[in-house]
């Protein structure tokens, strides 16, 4: 959690927020004051996010009161399925880079992608959350917290291989991926 200036980033369910709002569909007006950040997870569970006019203009109301919306992997599909990333590059799980072309975002493979001037930050996958994350705490606050919070999570990735990439891997290793993604549908 960073503190600065009464805003707190806190972890509520499904959604990243700040400031004592809580995201959730059914309670949109809880809470006091608006939301500082608001990030939509992905994983299991997104897909029919995308689908659900509820949910979609849910997120577009919570957007207008956020100083940054970002999102983490497959999350991007719900901020672009809302129409947040409309002819905006952005990044998701290298797997649904082309579902986020069709719901009319610009896929990169880049880790992560700022759009500051629309307060929209969105992060290819797990480990580049938490790139994404400590960005967010420079923007917000200062470089030095953000090397702060790096510090503290002793945040200093050395990897015992270099395959954190789809352009790294062989057909091989693909495979084995949607083998285990499979297993978790």
């Amino acid at each position: 959690m960073v503190i600065q200036n009464g805003m707190s980033i806190v972890g509520v369910g499904a959604w990243w927020v700040g400031y004592r709002y809580w995201w959730t569909p059914d309670r949109r007006s809880a809470g006091t004051g608006a939301a500082g950040v608001g990030a939509r997870r992905g994983g299991v569970g997104t897909r029919p996010l995308v689908h659900d006019e509820r949910v979609l203009e849910w997120v577009r109301h919570a957007h207008e009161g956020t100083r940054f919306t970002t999102s983490v992997c497959t999350g991007s599909l719900v901020l672009a399925a809302a129409g947040l990333l409309d002819g905006l590059t952005a990044t998701t799980h290298w797997s649904v880079l082309e579902e986020l072309l069709a719901l009319g975002a610009e896929p990169t493979s880049d880790r992560v992608v700022e759009h500051l001037d629309r307060r929209i930050i969105t992060a290819a996958g797990v480990s580049s959350g938490i790139d994404m994350a400590l960005r967010l705490v420079e923007v917000l606050v200062d470089e030095t917290a953000a090397k702060a919070s790096q510090l503290m999570i002793e945040y200093d990735p050395q990897p015992p291989f270099d395959a954190g990439a789809l352009a790294k891997c062989d057909a091989t290793v693909v495979e084995r991926v949607i083998e285990y993604a499979a297993l978790r549908q």
